[in-house]
C-alpha cells in the first residue's frame, strides 16, 4: 500500500467512526494535511503516515503548521505504525493529537458521559445556591457557598472541555473540593453521611478517568504513570 492508498483508507475509517465531510487533500502542496474531516462542529487536519516504522516528531510538524494553514481546530497524525519518544513530547506541548495503530479513538471530541454529568451537576449546583440562600438559618454560609461555587465551576469545566484533558481534570478537582467542603460540613455540623458522598466520589472519579483517557491520548501513557512530581512538572511547566 503506497501512501496515497493510505489517506484513502484513513478517510475511510473516519467516516465509520461518524465523522462527515471527510475529504482528502490534493496530493502535491497540501501544507502537511492529507485528510481533512469533520467531527462535533470541528475541523479535523489529519496527517496520514503508512510507514514501517516509528513515526517522528517532524509528521508533528508537520500537522501542527498544516492545520493551521486549513484553519482546522484540531491538528492529527494517524499511522499505521506507533510514535517515537520525542514526536510524543512535541505532540504534548502543540496539542496535537497522535493516532497509532489505524486506531481512531471513539468520542473524539467529547465524553458524553462527562458532559451530561457536567450540566446535571452545574443544574444542581445554582438550585442548591438560590434553595440555600431562601432559607433563614444558613448553617456556615461561607463553607456552603465554596462548595457550591465549586460544584458549578467543575460541571462548567465538564460541559466545555472539548476533548481537553486539563479541562476534565480540573473538573475533577472542582468536584474533590466540593465534595470535602461537605464532609467538612458534615463533621462540624455533626450530622450524618448519605448519598451524597457516593455522589461526590462518582463525579470526581469519571472526571480523573475522562482526564486520563485524554492525556494518554496525546502523550501515549496515562497521567500518573510518572508520579505525581513527573506528571505536574511534564504537563505545567
Amino acid at each position: 500500500m503506497n501512501g496515497h492508498q493510505y489517506e484513502h483508507q484513513c478517510a475511510k475509517r473516519l467516516k465509520s467512526k461518524g465523522f462527515y465531510n471527510v475529504s482528502v487533500t490534493k496530493g502535491s502542496g497540501d501544507q502537511g494535511i492529507d485528510v481533512i474531516a469533520y467531527s462535533g462542529g470541528k475541523k479535523y487536519g489529519i496527517q496520514c503516515k503508512h510507514y514501517s516504522s516509528p513515526v517522528g516528531n517532524h509528521a508533528v510538524q508537520e500537522a501542527f503548521a498544516g492545520a493551521r494553514y486549513y484553519n482546522c481546530n484540531v491538528a492529527v497524525v494517524m499511522t499505521n505504525n506507533t510514535f517515537t519518544r520525542s514526536a510524543k513530547d512535541l505532540a504534548s506541548k502543540t496539542d496535537v493529537l497522535l493516532w497509532d495503530k489505524n486506531k481512531i479513538p471513539s468520542g473524539t471530541n467529547g465524553f458524553w458521559l462527562t458532559k451530561y454529568v457536567g450540566l446535571f451537576v452545574f443544574i444542581m449546583g445554582i438550585l442548591a445556591t438560590i434553595a440555600m440562600w431562601k432559607t433563614d438559618n444558613i448553617k456556615l454560609p461561607a463553607l456552603q457557598m465554596v462548595q457550591m461555587g465549586s460544584l458549578v465551576l467543575g460541571g462548567l469545566f465538564a460541559v466545555f472541555e472539548y476533548g481537553n484533558w486539563k479541562m476534565s481534570f480540573l473538573s475533577g478537582i472542582a468536584y474533590f473540593l466540593s465534595g470535602f467542603m461537605n464532609i467538612i460540613f458534615i463533621l462540624i455540623t455533626k450530622g450524618k453521611f448519605g448519598y451524597d458522598l457516593i455522589f461526590f466520589l462518582t463525579i470526581v472519579l469519571i472526571s480523573f478517568i475522562r482526564a486520563s483517557y485524554l492525556y494518554k491520548r496525546v502523550n501515549g501513557f496515562h497521567i500518573w504513570k510518572n508520579g505525581l512530581r513527573g506528571f505536574i512538572n511534564s504537563s505545567f511547566r
